[in-house]
């Protein structure tokens, strides 16, 4: 009997080492990620682990194998093709995955193989069918009352956990990290619904006098905003800048009118976050954002960010922002820009001299530029009675005709010219452009006061053209 029990307990013991090795999977290490890609539609695939780009190439068969450092288990992204979509994939240190797809839609056709295919393909289904858990359109969700949405939201985070157990059901369990995350992942989901709710409900119902009730909130309690693991969660990471924003404005008394800077944020950030992984991540991602969509305020933040930063690889990709967008620094001279209106008539940067520029550069192709237009009209409204500002709005349409068109069925106003090339074009070359709409403000000393200017529906664009003019 003895024996037995002490048979048994070393079977136990085995099977607790057989668990723990199994379950030993947050340590660094190499993952083999390999496959075969049919009919590829690039030469390699792309995969970033912690902002490290890998490209691994794709053989004439349309095989690949690499070998990838992996800090820690954890979801990380992959790309193929001219989609330019970013992919979640599992990596665990020690294991192998493998991807078979063909190259036309990898998301569609991918099916994994190897140690990690259960987790990889439920990230798969999961975004295949993130239409149907999230079954009713943003006008609806967003302009129900509080306590309706607050329903809503709670029955799509039920479809979201209900689709991952069925998932697992038919498919299998999977490892308990890959659970811990994707389990995170869902409750930030839901919660930036949460978050968008009410500056969606203003602006949606066309109103600035919405605030939710006190208890509305109350879902932050349940949120462990310190955990690292949430940073394989891109929810998390879009959630956190919203919460910095929320929490400036509870510092500064003004849920409704105070619109924090990047440096609240930043202030914030460094009180609230203790989690030093965390702080570089969110932080580096304020700083990103901004040289992309608010010029000024990335200059603005700039030492600031390099004083608190401790990651040298993330310091020096922000350096080299800095460096890239440096002469478009506010106080520097514009770039120059021309073209011509529907009558043949020039302007240029020189002929608005001594006017403050507010530019619009658009196409009539371009969905986000429409949208922009009525809020645009608000503006030239605003401020049609004073001769010190000029609104300019610079087509890059590939020919003129869709432009002309709309310039007379919407009659739209202000100074409308139209800059040849396109994507070639002047004003996309000295500004250095890669999206639209972009809005610039040139001061009446022709020096630039935000090279990458809020929009006209961002009430801070009629506040920053006040003082100017």
């Amino acid at each position: 009997m003895t024996k037995y029990l002490l048979s048994l307990t070393l079977l136990f013991s085995l099977f607790l080492m057989q668990c723990k090795n199994k379950e030993d999977f947050r340590d660094s290490g190499v993952a083999e990620f390999k496959g075969k890609i049919l009919n590829p539609g690039a030469p390699g695939l792309t995969v970033e682990i912690n902002g490290v780009i890998k490209e691994i190439p794709i053989s004439q068969d349309g095989s690949f194998n690499a070998k990838l450092d992996v800090p820690k288990a954890g979801i990380y992204k992959m790309m193929h093709g001219p989609q330019g979509m970013f992919l979640p994939i599992y990596f665990q240190p020690g294991e192998t995955t493998v991807l078979n797809a063909e190259g036309t839609n990898l998301m569609m056709s991918a099916k994994f193989e190897g140690d990690n295919k259960i987790e990889n393909s439920y990230l798969m289904a999961k975004m295949m069918n993130e239409a149907n858990l999230i079954d009713i359109d943003q006008t609806t969700l967003f302009t129900l009352p509080e306590a309706e949405f607050l329903k809503k939201a709670e029955e799509v985070k039920t479809k979201l956990i209900d689709f991952k157990k069925e998932f697992q059901k038919q498919n299998g369990v999977f490892n308990t990290f890959f659970e811990e995350i994707i389990n995170q992942d869902i409750t930030y989901q839901v919660t930036n619904l949460k978050m968008y709710y009410p500056i969606y409900y203003n602006y949606l119902m066309k109103t600035t006098d919405f605030v939710p009730s006190e208890s509305f909130y109350s879902f932050f309690q349940g949120l462990d905003i310190n955990n690292e693991n949430n940073l394989f969660s891109e929810h998390f990471k879009a959630f956190v800048p919203l919460y910095l924003n929320h929490q400036a404005k509870i510092k500064n008394d003004s849920i409704k009118s105070y619109e924090p800077s990047g440096i609240d944020k930043l202030e914030i950030l460094s009180e609230t976050i203790t989690n030093q992984k965390i702080k570089e991540e969110i932080s580096f991602k304020i700083m990103e954002e901004s040289f992309q969509t608010k010029l000024a305020e990335a200059f603005a933040m700039y030492d600031v960010y390099m004083n608190q930063a401790q990651d040298i690889n993330k310091k020096k990709a922000i350096e080299n922002l800095h460096a890239q967008w440096l002469p478009f620094k506010p106080g520097s001279i514009a770039p120059s820009f021309s073209g011509v209106d529907k009558n043949g008539k020039s302007y240029t940067k020189e002929s608005l001299k001594g006017k403050v520029i507010y530019i619009d550069v658009w196409a009539t192709w371009c969905g986000p530029c429409l949208a922009e237009l009525p809020h645009l009209e608000i503006l030239q409204e605003k401020f049609k009675k004073n001769g010190n500002v000029v609104f300019v709005s610079i087509s890059i349409d590939q020919n003129k005709e869709p432009w002309r068109k709309m310039l007379e069925s919407k009659k739209m106003k202000g100074i409308q010219i139209y800059s040849e090339g396109a994507w070639n074009s002047e004003i996309i070359a000295n500004y250095k452009i890669s999206g639209i709409p972009r809005f610039i403000i040139i001061d009446k000393e022709g020096k630039l006061v935000d090279g990458n200017a809020p929009r006209p529906s961002n009430p801070e664009t009629a506040t920053i053209l006040s003082t100017l003019i």
